[in-house]
């Protein structure tokens, strides 16, 4: 894996708009993983934390529902982005408010930042419980919601707000100005401590399985707090992976896929977004690059 990346960033770094790439790889039948991150200038830097943006949502949303498992079709229509709620808009201090005040009425799927922020609340309310300690029992201490970074802790950036750079901040205006945990961003990790992470949720919950077994349910493209692969050829998942491939994009330019029929499992972060939010056909072309390749060549090539 090393020498494949090295190989091709070293070509075409100049086209990406991002600064900083990282790569991860793990093998969850034998709950190993293999990380790396690469710089402009193709140096390996390591203990760098990364915004994971809506990766966030299946660390908390997915964590909790895998524990918790619902059968409410309201909770279930707010995990799976079709209650019907606007996809997103600005919030402020009244922010909760805002969010109660739109009716549950379930419909196709319309992917809803205001959505996930819904499901936070309902849950809260019935149990009596902050979300936070409702999720991060199988987070490693390589992985935070972002207030409770320490100031040393380096951060790559991800845009500029206000003049400065984003770093060590979400990117995400709305988690920003609501300023306390919030489910539908607000993550941030390296790379191995997501997947860390993500092989103490599977020892804990056995999710691969669940996910697995769950997909003869599946009414749209989400799964109780998942993304899934799509069908066409497009699929940021790759091509090369099962039909039952589920995980999760980020917004600042990440991927995050399982095929729960082999067990493997393959993230990319990046910091897209300190160049251009709106071009995707580049980063989309890597992402499909890199999970292909991992697919086929499997965790055999990972130290290579």
């Amino acid at each position: 894996m090393t020498k494949f990346f090295h190989d091709l960033l070293k070509q075409d770094w100049d086209k990406f708009y991002f600064t900083d790439l990282a790569f991860g790889v793990i093998d969850f039948n034998h709950s190993k993983f293999s990380t790396l991150h690469l710089n402009r200038f193709g140096k390996e830097e390591q203990n760098y934390f990364f915004d994971l943006a809506s990766l966030t949502k299946p660390l908390t949303m997915g964590a909790y529902d895998l524990l918790n498992p619902t059968s409410d079709e309201k909770e279930i229509s707010l995990l799976e982005h079709r209650s019907g709620l606007p996809a997103w808009g600005r919030l402020g201090p009244d922010w909760k408010k805002q969010i109660q005040s739109y009716e549950i009425k379930g419909g196709n799927t319309v992917y809803s930042d205001f959505g996930a922020l819904r499901f936070q609340l309902e849950i809260e309310k019935k149990t009596g419980r902050q979300f936070q300690s409702l999720c991060s029992h199988f987070w490693d201490n390589e992985l935070f919601f972002w207030k409770d970074l320490k100031s040393a802790q380096a951060c790559v950036a991800t845009g500029f707000r206000r003049g400065n750079y984003i770093a060590g901040a979400v990117h995400d205006d709305n988690c920003f100005v609501i300023n306390e945990f919030t489910v539908h961003a607000g993550l941030f990790a390296t790379p191995k401590g997501l997947a860390q992470s993500l092989l103490n949720l599977q020892k804990e919950t056995d999710f691969i399985t669940k996910m697995n077994s769950s997909f003869s349910k599946k009414k749209e493209r989400f799964l109780r707090g998942w993304d899934t692969k799509s069908t066409d050829d497009k699929s940021l998942a790759g091509t090369l992976c099962s039909e039952k491939t589920f995980g999760h994009l980020g917004f600042v330019g990440n991927s995050l896929w399982i095929d729960s029929d082999s067990k493997m499992g393959m993230f990319l972060l990046s910091n897209q977004t300190l160049g251009s939010w709106n071009n995707r056909y580049e980063i989309n072309n890597l992402r499909r690059l890199f999970a292909d390749h991992i697919w086929k060549s499997g965790f055999s090539e990972l130290t290579l």
